[in-house]
């Protein structure tokens, strides 16, 4: 094992106890040059016929924090209870110190790009981009030049703005899913396997982008790709069975113990 990682203290207790290597000096829910906790999930338990959630974390302003695990392991049902989608059982939800678990999703302002997209297949390009601008009553003119800045920043052509959605290519579509997320500047940025059913030559590009832009909010990333993940965070958080199971920074990442799809 390298000097620089060691193993975490052994026999913690109780449902959010995890058990993984971390850096030496780091506490696993630190990074390296983030700025302060803008939001904490405080022991959020639910449970669902055979299957139990129960996580504790927080995500610092400007960083990625990626769920990393198979499927079913709980990764995209954390992500719901913090947009407010799913209820939790108990726990608490922060931003800023705000406990928002009461708060309506609509009211939450945190940004989720879904791994289908989602995006209105009966607007173009333009009110995808700008309809959480329009819902918010923004003028037309300022929409329009929000829209053709956020083009700008996911490297696709001003025309674009007025192209149905069934007209794009697959990556033209997430470049406009990302962009439609960070229009009104969200709290918290949520992405849930948003590249997963892109080629891999085509998810490289989107990886690269990415890495440009991220930053905009503290973001949370799900992914059951290795090598995704030490692309895109700056921490990686093990998931299995409901549980975070391991914390990492990305350079340690090949330090976890066993593969992320067991």
């Amino acid at each position: 094992m390298p000097a620089s990682v060691v193993p975490s203290r052994r026999g913690q207790r109780g449902p959010f106890s995890y058990n993984a290597p971390c850096e030496v000096g780091k506490h696993p829910k630190g990074a390296k040059g983030v700025k302060g906790v803008m939001i904490e999930v405080k022991q959020i338990t639910r449970k669902n016929d055979n299957f139990s959630l129960a996580v504790d974390f927080s995500v610092n302003d400007e960083e990625t924090l990626v769920l990393l695990g198979p499927s079913g392991c709980g990764k995209t049902t954390t992500l719901n209870i913090i947009a407010g989608l799913v209820s939790p059982e108990s726990g608490e939800i922060l931003i800023n110190g705000q406990n928002i678990i009461q708060t309506p999703a609509w009211k939450r302002n945190i940004a989720f790009v879904f791994q289908d997209l989602a995006l209105f297949p009966n607007m173009d390009v333009e009110k995808n981009i700008g309809y959480s601008l329009f819902i918010k009553g923004i003028p037309k003119k300022e929409r329009q030049k929000t829209v053709r800045d956020m083009l700008d920043m996911v490297h696709l052509q001003r025309s674009f703005a007025k192209r149905k959605i069934q007209t794009l290519s697959g990556g033209e579509r997430q470049r406009v899913a990302i962009a439609r997320s960070l229009a009104s500047p969200p709290r918290v940025l949520l992405m849930d396997e948003p590249f997963s059913s892109l080629d891999h030559t085509l998810k490289e590009e989107l990886w690269r982008e990415f890495r440009h832009i991220r930053g905009k909010a503290p973001c949370v990333f799900v992914t059951h790709d290795l090598e995704e993940a030490r692309i895109l965070g700056d921490r990686l958080a093990l998931m299995k069975n409901g549980r975070i199971v391991g914390w990492d920074t990305t350079t340690g990442a090949r330090e976890f113990q066993g593969d992320p799809a067991d």
